[in-house]
């Protein structure tokens, strides 16, 4: 994948070998395989997390719609969903149409609708509250990701293979951790060793240099250390990567999400026939920050929600034909919801609790917590929330993933059923 100019190609260099310091692997991974391996390849995961961001703070309440309270209707005279066009889930809460495919999945028993999720003392600033959805911690003392430190669990330092990708051009902080192996690539087409564009000739140096830093004794903790192992995960892996075949059989939207979900699923694919490690994947659509014309106009929320359920349907499609239904569950999220009212824009402001939905064959399908309260707002108006998110990660980490959430989380959190 060759970047779009010189100063980028130079700049991406520079950035890469920063993030290897760091731990973290590539904001745009891009090597060919030069180190002769130290260690066999660990089998493929067992099973596989996709998290699925919704960046904006998606309004929660036009996607599962309580269209069964008379306020929601008041407080949204102009972009509510009428009640004809609701899919019902029962007689106070449905699915936004654009939803139908998802509708389709929680019929069937796949789907979990998780109501009313949200952590203590919220934040409505971007910045704040994704960086407390990623850390799991709402005081804010976290830096590290809640994947990063499950991935810290899964094998000590220097551990040769990457554990999740992050299908994006840059490296979200759910996945900082002390020394997780993790790729951020926004597509697997095109994989090659980052050179600066007036030296393109000098690449084979660059490899060789790699591979003489692996080879010397180095001081733990050191900078060479960290080139070292960070270089030798990338050389070993990026190879591996783009041999992915590029074969599908599912028809995917030709959007941003679309295609990152078509992506994951060739990786899934070589993963559990044993080619890669990796078991965590993010990909993210953006958009949901519908401060204005949210569904008057152009649509734009329902034209966000039918992307992201043709796409989800698409990838459950591709996985099932592949024989790897069974073994994934994606989980959809958002940094926070939207208030109940409308703006005089005819959108919605940054509000607090919202659903978030769990997709898979493994997943015991259902409504799990109480529908949002539009009667018994906070000081802020704004909804209360009565899952803590944290108790969705717990789940997770202990039902799906094998891992111990107390040591993840830091605490103990109420693990909720939507797994058996």
């Amino acid at each position: 994948m060759k970047l779009p100019g010189p100063s980028n190609r130079r700049v991406f260099l520079v950035r890469s070998l920063k993030v290897l310091g760091a731990g973290a692997l590539a904001r745009n991974a891009v090597l060919d395989a030069v180190l002769t391996p130290r260690s066999a390849r660990a089998a493929g995961p067992a099973r596989t997390l996709v998290l699925v961001r919704l960046y904006g703070g998606n309004d929660g309440l036009n996607t599962i719609v309580p269209y069964g309270s008379g306020l929601y209707y008041d407080g949204r005279p102009t972009i509510a969903i009428p009640g004809g066009q609701v899919l019902p889930i029962d007689g106070s809460i449905g699915f936004h149409p654009a939803l139908a495919p998802l509708k389709a999945h929680y019929d069937a028993g796949r789907l979990a609708v998780l109501q009313s999720v949200h952590y203590p003392n919220p934040d409505l600033s971007h910045f704040t509250s994704e960086a407390i959805w990623m850390t799991a911690d709402p005081t804010r003392a976290e830096t590290k990701g809640w994947i990063g430190r499950y991935l810290d669990t899964l094998a000590p330092p220097g551990d040769p293979d990457v554990r999740a990708v992050d299908v994006s051009y840059s490296l979200d902080q759910v996945f900082y951790g002390d020394h997780p192996n993790v790729f951020a690539l926004p597509t697997l087409d095109g994989l090659e060793f980052p050179y600066d564009y007036y030296h393109s000739g000098e690449a084979p140096l660059v490899r060789d240099a790699f591979e003489t830093i692996s080879l010397e004794p180095r001081a733990p903790g050191s900078t060479a250390e960290s080139l070292a192992t960070g270089g030798y995960v990338l050389s070993r892996n990026v190879d591996l990567y783009a041999a992915i075949p590029d074969a599908t059989t599912a028809a995917f939207p030709d959007s941003g999400l679309g295609r990152a979900l078509r992506e994951v699923a060739r990786m899934a694919t070589a993963a559990s026939a044993g080619d890669i490690a990796t078991g965590v994947y993010q990909v993210g659509i953006g958009g949901f920050d519908t401060h204005a014309r949210q569904e008057r106009g152009d649509s734009r929320h329902s034209d966000l929600l039918a992307d992201l359920a043709g796409s989800l349907a698409a990838f459950q499609q591709e996985i099932t034909a592949r024989g790897l239904a069974g073994d994934t569950v994606v989980v959809l999220y958002s940094e926070f919801g939207r208030r109940v009212e409308e703006n005089g824009s005819f959108g919605t402001d940054h509000g607090t609790s919202a659903p978030m939905l769990v997709l898979g064959a493994p997943v015991a399908g259902g409504v799990y917590g109480p529908d949002p309260d539009l009667a018994d707002l906070d000081a802020d108006d704004n909804l209360k929330f009565a899952v803590d998110f944290r108790q969705v990660y717990a789940t997770l980490l202990a039902r799906w993933l094998g891992a111990d959430p107390v040591q993840v989380l830091g605490g103990t959190f109420t693990e909720i059923p939507f797994l058996p």
